[in-house]
């Protein structure tokens, strides 16, 4: 029986990366033209700001902190959102230049839209205001917002606009729960804004509110259409923002629909190579690997590797993060040897720009782990997976969300040589500092429980992995509800243990309902529909129904064929499997 790999540390890498991609978001995606340093360069009205990098570096240093403490007691509802915002403040840090630039820009553009207002509304509070934000005084600035807004519920478009430099504010300082309180408070007062939509919007897509932000997305797209022509860069960004949000919904080919409308009118804004037009490129790779093809994702993967190397060169941090991603899509179609070279590159690039201990160079050895994991040479993937580890307890301490991942990845080796006590040690340590972490129902804490099931299930314990395969799968109902691709994989889990057990038919139920979810979200063309229906296949054989075998295995081979090719040794399972049941519909009376 194919089995699907119960490890999601590529997914979490590919989530880390997500980000990195959605700073364009952050601070200048709502505006492409603002975004990159040599478009600021070209604006002739640029406002005087006293923001410095230093400071700004010292503003998120301080919300880290206050993040940090506040985790150590909050409850399970916020603690959530507290470590998205934790996890988005550190990767700002780790490219503080570029987070430096994009909020700079988006500062400038701020100050030029309030300069307007105060010329309709010669206000003082106003005016005190734009230069509260000049001078960098954020407290200063929200309180005079506050009571403009406050004093103004007579007159909308100037408390709407209040409200929105509240949002934005918010958004500076990493207040994602806040900025969308008020981003909404505007768009009550001023419904037809697009502006303060796509506010909205980030803020509900960054809250993982993700129809909501299709929804808010949608109405600032039809609002710009009216406005602008087609290809104008405000409309390409909401169209990005819209695949992002499908894309994290699982809906990928709606998600490669926006973003290659996107693309094409980011192309002829800007031509090949600037880095919004790599951004993209990338988000398309980004959903071709979700969707199965790893060639087409690899060729937008390199696509957007040479516009940034164009555009930066080498030892900008980004070029280590797009080898990355290459990486994993050639590991994907098992050129591990060509994912080893990319991922050393990116390993010496980051060791040249940081010189010590950082997270882009425990994430590099944690990808070359992953890699010589999967060509079968798990000592030296322990070897590069302690590494990570080891960097990464140096940099965050014992109890951070990347200790679960190396410690699950540990165990995940060690569980590839047979070692099943041993993996089951590095997965118990993952759910201690999991649960030491996270509230009960966190989705990493199903991902260790799937872990310690299939220690246990490899053990020959069934009842104790099954027990631990359904604690996975009530936490992944939880965050993901009933079609999410994770729900399909906590069944296909329960239903490989059942079959073990004998009990073809609770099997069948199982991999039956993985099938349908996993078709719903990634198509026909995905290698996890071949796994799950060559898994139908076996427990319908088990069960002597050898016609509804055959049926399932010719389906599961079509795709093999098709994805991993004629040689493929899973591709030769199945083919086997066929055969076997072919055999036994002939010699069975």
């Amino acid at each position: 029986m194919l089995k699907y790999d119960y490890s999601l540390s590529k997914n979490e890498q590919v989530a880390l990366f997500f980000f990195i991609i959605g700073l364009i978001t952050v601070f200048g995606l709502l505006l492409f033209s603002n975004k990159s340093e040599e478009r600021i360069a070209e604006s002739s009205t640029h406002i005087q700001q006293d923001l410095t990098k230093q400071l700004y570096q010292q503003k998120l240093q301080q919300r880290e902190a206050e993040i940090l403490e506040v985790l150590k007691h909050t409850d399970p509802k916020h603690r959530r959102i507290l470590e998205v915002e934790l996890q988005d403040i550190q990767l700002l840090l780790q490219d503080i230049d570029n987070s430096f630039l994009l909020l700079k820009a988006s500062i400038n553009d701020r100050l030029k839209q309030l300069e307007v207002l105060h010329q309709a509304y010669p206000i003082q509070m106003l005016e005190q205001a734009i230069m509260a934000i000049r001078q960098a005084n954020d407290q200063q600035a929200i309180q005079l917002f506050r009571q403009i807004e406050k004093n103004n519920e007579h007159n909308p478009p100037l408390a709407a606009e209040a409200a929105y430099q509240l949002s934005k504010l918010a958004e500076d300082s990493v207040r994602y729960t806040a900025g969308l309180e008020h981003a909404e408070k505007a768009i009550r007062l001023i419904p037809n804004n697009a502006l303060y939509l796509s506010a909205a919007g980030f803020f509900s897509d960054k809250l993982a509110h993700y129809k909501k932000a299709i929804s808010y997305h949608e109405q600032a797209l039809a609002i710009l259409r009216t406005l602008h022509p087609e290809n104008h860069p405000e409309i390409a960004a909401v169209k990005n923002d819209l695949g992002m949000a499908w894309d994290a919904l699982g809906e990928y080919a709606k998600a490669i629909k926006f973003f290659e409308q996107a693309l094409e009118s980011l192309i002829q804004l800007h031509g090949e190579n600037h880095p919004d037009v790599a951004a993209i490129q990338n988000n398309i790779g980004m959903a071709w690997d979700s969707l199965g093809d790893y060639p087409r994702a690899i060729r937008y993967y390199e696509q957007s590797l040479e516009a940034d190397l164009s555009h930066y060169g080498e030892d900008h941090p980004s070029i280590a993060k797009r080898r990355n991603q290459i990486d994993h899509a050639w590991e994907s179609i098992e050129a591990y040897h060509d994912a080893i070279q990319y991922f050393e590159a990116a390993l010496d690039s980051d060791l040249k720009t940081y010189k010590t201990n950082h997270p882009s160079i425990a994430r590099d050895r944690n990808d070359l782990g992953i890699a010589w994991e999967s060509l079968g040479e798990y000592h030296k993937a322990i070897e590069y997976f302690e590494q990570a580890l080891e960097t990464s307890i140096a940099i965050y301490g014992k109890h951070h969300p990347l200790i679960v991942t190396y410690l699950n990845n540990l165990g995940n080796a060690w569980d590839s040589l047979g070692k099943y006590r041993k993996a089951i040690e590095y997965f118990e340590q993952a759910l201690e500092t999991g649960l030491a972490l996270h509230d009960e129902n966190h989705p990493s804490i199903a991902v260790t429980r799937n872990n310690l099931g299939n220690a246990w299930e490899s053990l020959g314990e069934l009842h104790k992995a099954i027990s631990y395969y359904e604690q996975a799968l009530a936490i992944d109902l939880k965050a993901y509800g009933q079609n999410h691709p994770n729900i399909a994989r906590d069944k296909n889990n329960l239903g490989n243990a059942w079959e073990s057990l004998g009990e073809h038919q609770k099997a069948i139920h199982y991999f039956d309902q993985a099938l349908s979810i996993v078709l719903q979200s990634h198509g026909e063309n995905h290698p996890q529909v071949t796994t799950y229906r060559n898994n139908l296949g076996w427990a319908w054989y088990s069960s002597g129904h050898y016609q509804n075998a055959i049926d399932y295995y010719k389906q599961a081979l079509v795709t093999a064929k098709k994805l991993l090719g004629e040689d493929h040794p899973n591709t030769k399972v199945i083919q086997s499997n066929l055969r076997s049941a072919e055999s036994k519909l002939i010699t069975t009376p």
